[in-house]
């Protein structure tokens, strides 16, 4: 029995401890994958950032582009050949006077067999200008000039995106830059404080920062994203993005695997001490009952013989002849049976207890009167022994209800277990008091004494405290379990102090006037 439990016990912490390793080893996948992704969303809102930024960027430059060629430049058609032109001057107002200060304008107009221009040439004295004032193009020429003007647009847009850098400061807002974060943060299902920066590669610090941040932590961040990769020109910066509750974010994610991991794993080992203590309990079980059956054996062997010799004696003859032996033998006979009877009537009371079918009955009886009773009747035992039996009964209200033939057998099991545990002159002390509404009960002997782990288990059927191989105390570990069953079923309440070698002390707490049953 002892080495199936081992084996038991060894393959079901095996068990538990793989489950449990596969458990952690599957929480710290969940939780790499799960860190893994909010990296991937993170940085994909981050690159997006960064591409609007450059989009912006260039919708603003375009836009400009644009705005400046309309305002500021005259557009140039394309050359024409000479023979296919001529010019037509005519002056408007008055003519020109050279040397003076005066603009003069001088018009003349240019025709060709696909468009006509109007040309006007301002006289100066320091300087001599000619324009080109207005165009007229037919139908056919137009489609070529938008493509003219949208190439010079591009081109200079092209240009100024080359060749110009200017600084990251003057690029980027932080406010903006801070706008677009939370934007793309949001639609990635990131909703969680962040801090961010640019990167400055000139002077190895931080540009655009928020008031507050960890600069240690977003230089070692791995969410980054270069700004302006297009440049061909300039320095290459970073945006950094670092978020401090990024571990909590993480585990929040994970915490279902966890908590259900938890639960799993809770419920094997709880299954698992729960079979252990089974398997212990019944063990303990069994032994008891080892126990008390060879307690039984050795209570019912010795009346058995007393009986059995008493009646080969009555078979003599002699024996019989002589009245006054065949009364001594009859009477031996007469109290071994009793001794055995009772023996028998406490196992059979013991599985009635255990079935509750055992009769209860209540009435309001004087306990201190009954008291008297049974220590009367213990007194010829105790005396025997060479001891003694004090009474101190200070208690002023001693009416209880209770059934009478087992308050008598729950104070006969007290006084005779303090008896059978005390090897030498016994000196037993009973005492009654009144507390909180109760008739306290208590039974004070100097016997040997019980150690703290035979003190919880003292009311378990079938326990005795260990005596060793000696059968010097007679009983079935029966006794104080049915005090504590009947206590229970009147409301009462039961305990014991003990100290090896210093005697032990029974209380039992009855309610006045109690009417449960």
């Amino acid at each position: 029995m002892k080495n199936n439990l081992k084996y038991i016990v060894v393959l079901m912490s095996l068990a538990t401890l793989g489950l449990l390793i596969f458990q952690v080893l599957w929480v710290k996948d969940a939780l790499s994958l799960n860190q893994q992704q909010f990296e991937r969303e993170a940085l994909t809102a981050i690159h997006k950032v960064s591409q609007k930024l450059e989009q912006d960027e260039m919708k603003k430059l375009a836009a400009q582009e644009i705005d400046f060629q309309e305002n500021n430049m005259l557009f140039m058609p394309p050359p024409m050949p000479p023979d296919s032109m001529f010019f037509q001057p005519f002056f408007e107002g008055e003519k020109p006077r050279m040397g003076g200060r005066k603009k003069f304008p001088f018009k003349g107009r240019r025709r060709h067999k696909h468009h006509r221009q109007v040309l006007q040439l301002n006289i100066h004295d320091k300087d001599t200008q000619l324009v080109y004032k207005d165009t007229v193009f037919p139908d056919k020429c137009v489609d070529d000039q938008k493509v003219i003007r949208r190439t010079e647009v591009v081109t200079n847009l092209l240009r100024k995106m080359v060749f110009s850098s200017p600084e990251i400061s003057q690029r980027i807002h932080p406010q903006a830059l801070d706008s677009l974060l939370h934007i793309e943060m949001r639609k990635a299902g990131i909703d969680q404080p962040f801090e961010f920066a640019i990167t400055d590669p000139s002077s190895g610090g931080l540009l655009v920062t928020q008031p507050h941040y960890d600069e240690q932590a977003l230089r070692q961040t791995k969410l980054r994203a270069a700004l302006f990769p297009n440049d061909l020109t300039g320095t290459l910066h970073f945006l950094l993005v670092y978020f401090p509750e990024q571990n909590t974010i993480i585990w929040k994610k994970t915490a279902y695997v966890f908590w259900s991991s938890l639960v799993l794993v809770g419920v094997v080992i709880a299954g698992f001490g729960v079979s252990v203590h089974t398997i212990l309990k019944q063990k303990k079980l069994s032994e008891m009952k080892d126990d008390f059956i060879n307690n039984m054996t050795h209570e019912f062997k010795t009346p058995v013989a007393t009986i059995s010799l008493a009646c080969e004696a009555l078979q003599d003859p002699d024996m019989v002849a002589n009245l006054q032996i065949r009364q001594r033998y009859l009477h031996i006979i007469s109290d071994e049976n009793k001794r055995m009877s009772q023996q028998i009537e406490k196992v059979l009371q013991a599985a009635r207890l255990d079935r509750d079918q055992w009769p209860v009955s209540s009435e309001l009886i004087d306990a201190h009167e009954l008291l008297r009773e049974v220590i009367q009747n213990m007194n010829v035992q105790v005396q025997a022994a060479d001891g003694q039996i004090e009474s101190d009964l200070q208690a002023t209200d001693y009416l209880i209800n209770v059934d009478k033939m087992h308050f008598v057998s729950v104070l006969q099991n007290l006084l005779d277990n303090a008896n059978k545990y005390s090897p030498s002159n016994p000196h037993i002390v009973v005492r009654t008091y009144n507390e909180q509404g109760t008739w306290v009960l208590q039974v004070s002997d100097n016997g040997i004494g019980m150690s703290t782990e035979a003190q919880k288990r003292i009311f378990d059927k079938f326990y005795r405290v260990p005596t060793g191989n000696l059968h010097n105390v007679k009983g079935f570990g029966l006794g104080l379990s049915y005090v504590r069953t009947i206590a229970q079923a009147y409301g009462a309440i039961i305990g014991v102090q003990s100290r090896l070698e210093k005697g032990s002390t029974f209380t039992i707490a009855w309610p006045l006037g109690s009417s449960k049953v």
